[in-house]
């Protein structure tokens, strides 16, 4: 059996890391920023909820690529440093 685990963003609302079943997740990403300005609003409340249960979990960033590198990696880093999702273990994409 393979790894099961979640992408989540503001789409959803802050919630268990579980799978629809209600199974515990075996991983969970969560969307942190976009561009160079976008950043989550559930981003805080999902990756604490994550780390309560232990679930390990990763941050990543919707890059665009008509804009700036430099700008987007540093929004990126800046807010999930900012926000409690650079820990050791945490995954980013």
């Amino acid at each position: 059996m393979s790894a099961q685990g979640e992408d989540r963003s503001d789409f959803q609302s802050v919630m268990d890391p579980v799978d629809r079943n209600g199974r515990k997740l075996d991983f969970i990403l969560f969307k942190a920023t976009e561009g160079l300005t976008w950043t989550s609003k559930t981003y805080k409340a999902n990756i604490a909820r994550a780390k309560a249960q232990g679930v390990p979990y990763g941050s990543y960033h919707f890059f665009h690529p008509s804009l700036a590198v430099e700008p987007q990696v540093a929004l990126f880093m800046s807010f999930v440093a900012e926000n409690g999702g650079l820990n050791p273990g945490a995954m980013l994409a």
